[in-house]
């Protein structure tokens, strides 16, 4: 019985040690343990105050662009992006616009080739195209320029070497004189009194006069050692050949 005021005064003490450290366990770390550390929520710094995000105000520039800052920024990034991009669109479009000045010749090579005859066709001086049987190669080439086409017409006795210019044919002897002159098409003015070649044998001998040999095939008219013939045809009344050429007979 002596004993029991010693086993009482042991549990006293054990208790108040239970109490010590269940208090202990709910509000301090224990021995070799890290601190709990407060939870940081993204964006906020901890022990500061976070400030709400700036609300965009309206602009005169309208809506901005995404990724945008607002109207006056967004505008001087438009004008740096045209000035490094090569230009902006209205700057191309100033340069669409812009009148550009065109070539006053418009002359193509082939009208180059065949220019309007210097001379028309008289009873002194026959001629076709403004050439004349006593044109030789290299006068022709000089007025005229190089063919489009170059061929040679055989002949036992003096083959032909003919010149294919737009329009008209022009044939040279072996001499290199010219034996003929034909047209080939009406849009080129031979130089017969504005008479083209598809025009009727009326308007030719209205533009001509009287030829000194008639048909209802052809139309010649003889000058100075030439022959200008015209083919006619006996339907249509209509011109379907001009040549001029040197008369044997003469």
């Amino acid at each position: 019985m002596r004993n029991k005021p010693v086993v009482h005064g042991v549990l006293a003490i054990a208790l108040v040690t239970l109490s010590a450290v269940a208090s202990g366990c709910s509000g301090t770390s224990k021995p070799g343990e890290a601190s709990p550390v407060p939870t940081q929520e993204p964006g906020v710094k901890l022990g500061v105050t976070a400030t709400p995000p700036a609300i965009a105000q309206p602009s005169d520039q309208g809506p901005a662009k995404p990724g945008g800052t607002g109207g006056t920024d967004e505008a001087h990034g438009d004008i740096q992006t045209a000035s490094s991009g090569g230009g902006s669109q209205a700057d191309n479009s100033q340069a669409a616009g812009k009148n550009v000045t065109a070539s006053s010749d418009s002359t193509t090579p082939e009208d180059k080739a065949t220019p309007p005859p210097v001379e028309g066709y008289t009873v002194k001086k026959p001629s076709l195209m403004g050439i004349t049987l006593a044109d030789t190669t290299a006068s022709v080439t000089l007025r005229l320029g190089k063919p489009e086409n170059e061929y040679t017409m055989e002949d036992e006795t003096d083959p032909i070497v003919a010149y294919e210019y737009r329009g008209f044919i022009v044939g040279f002897s072996k001499a290199k004189l010219v034996q003929f002159v034909e047209i080939t098409s009406g849009e080129v003015n031979p130089g017969l009194n504005g008479f083209k070649l598809g025009q009727s044998a009326k308007e030719a001998v209205d533009a001509l006069g009287k030829p000194d040999a008639s048909t209802k095939y052809a139309l010649s008219y003889k000058s100075a050692g030439t022959i200008l013939k015209l083919d006619v045809d006996p339907v249509s009344q209509n011109v379907l050949s001009i040549k001029l050429y040197a008369d044997q007979k003469a």
